[in-house]
């Protein structure tokens, strides 16, 4: 029991990372149409942000049990401000960016009808390098890497994370050419009657 708060906080680790990964690929089906039913893509982005607040509220119950614990001792300074940590500071810093990041893509999400849409995507992109910084985190932190169950679950979220952000990349790159062809045989079909009354 004297390490309750380590076990906390490692587990903890590990399903807000799960959970991270989660709303990723959930926000990469959304926004690449990736599913062709309306009914499942409105499902995606409801789901979508709830997944991302409990990952979110999950991150912090992980910082809170790394200050309560005694066998690794890191204050709240040293755990949320990056090259601070006594204990393995690049490791903790990856994490320590990565918590920033994902709080300000909360913020802005919250925020999305106050700004331009630009901006929003913008912050919003940034999630991408804060699933590779919390990956990294996850790996030189994690005590647990060792364990076969816990490799196969970052292998396969990586994986997975990574196909579906290929194919998204992809898929929008050849809806905009789709969407641009349809918008040049709409205009040619617009000139065509006034070529042909101009004869």
């Amino acid at each position: 029991m004297t390490h309750i708060w380590w076990y906390i906080a490692r587990s903890s680790g590990l399903t807000a990372w799960t959970l991270l990964v989660a709303s990723l690929v959930l926000g990469a089906l959304a926004s690449g149409r990736l599913t062709e039913k309306r009914g499942s893509l409105r499902w995606l982005l409801d789901l979508h942000p709830w997944v991302s607040g409990l990952a979110l509220a999950t991150v912090a119950l992980h910082i809170g049990a790394i200050i309560a614990d005694t066998y690794v001792k890191i204050s709240i300074k040293q755990a949320v401000v990056p090259w601070m940590s006594p204990w393995r500071a690049t490791a903790v810093a990856w994490g320590a960016i990565a918590f920033w990041l994902m709080l300000v893509v909360q913020v802005s999400s919250l925020a999305r009808s106050l700004m331009p849409k630009r901006y929003w995507h913008g912050i919003h992109m940034t999630s991408y390098l804060l699933a590779v910084l919390a990956t990294l985190h996850s790996i030189q932190t994690g005590t647990d890497v060792s364990n076969k169950y816990v490799v196969l679950l970052i292998s396969g979220g990586v994986t997975i994370a990574v196909a579906v952000s290929l194919q998204r990349a992809f898929g929008v790159g050849k809806m905009r050419r789709e969407a641009q062809k349809q918008e040049r045989l709409r205009i040619a079909a617009q000139r065509e009657p006034n070529s042909a009354a101009g004869r």
